[in-house]
């Protein structure tokens, strides 16, 4: 869930004439979701509308609804990209790492940072979704699943290596995904996103005797 710097605004009608129209598009929708991002993560999705994104985006309504029906597409979108630079980030971190047990740690921290750095989109990518729609709740049951995936391939190494005694298996993998959101998101409601690593010692031992 890595924010963007923030970009200067681009002046309406002007744009980089060697682009091709798609490469144009492409760039225009990657600002508006970019600033939406901002816009969400500032004043919540709640409170958030079309003209916050336009003058965020530095864009025309033309241009906004060229590429989204309304802002519940929108947040859509803005889930999409969170969840991509999530598993992007987590999956950079962990490849760097040999060690089962230890790609598993490096894996909930590195979860866990994105969540402490990025605390109020993660409300929104995790509180607020709740309520915008089955489409919504459909695309964060993937994203949890997908987290699931990568934590029982952690735990398929680690088994193979003799680590853990227990197979790994879809549905632990699952209900252990959703621990460790929930306890970070805990710590983000509660305001103490600063303490958030202390529980990393406590989720690897939680992994590691659900398959011992």
């Amino acid at each position: 869930m890595e924010l963007p710097r923030p970009r200067p605004r681009a002046r309406p009608g002007h744009y980089d004439r060697s682009q091709s129209r798609r490469e144009r598009r492409q760039q225009q929708r990657r600002r508006i979701v970019e600033a939406a991002a901002e816009v969400f993560a500032n004043k919540g999705y709640a409170n958030s509308n079309v003209e916050d994104v336009l003058r965020q985006a530095g864009i025309s309504r033309v241009t906004f609804y060229a590429h989204f029906k309304n802002i519940e597409d929108l947040l859509l979108a803005v889930h999409e990209h969170a969840s991509r630079q999530s598993h992007r980030a987590i999956e950079g971190r962990i490849e760097r790492v040999g060690d089962p047990v230890a790609r598993l740690e490096a894996a909930i921290r590195a979860y866990l940072e994105m969540l402490r750095d990025h605390a109020d989109l993660a409300r929104v990518v995790n509180r607020e979704i709740l309520a915008a729609g089955p489409q919504h709740l459909k695309l964060r049951d993937e994203n949890t699943a997908r987290s699931a995936a990568l934590l029982n391939q952690g735990v398929a190494e680690a088994y193979g290596a003799g680590l853990i005694t227990r197979p790994p298996d879809e549905m632990t993998a699952y209900a252990l995904a959703c621990a460790i959101e929930g306890l970070g998101m805990r710590f983000i409601d509660r305001g103490e996103a600063d303490r958030i690593f202390d529980a990393v010692p406590k989720l690897v031992e939680l992994v590691v005797r659900a398959f011992r």
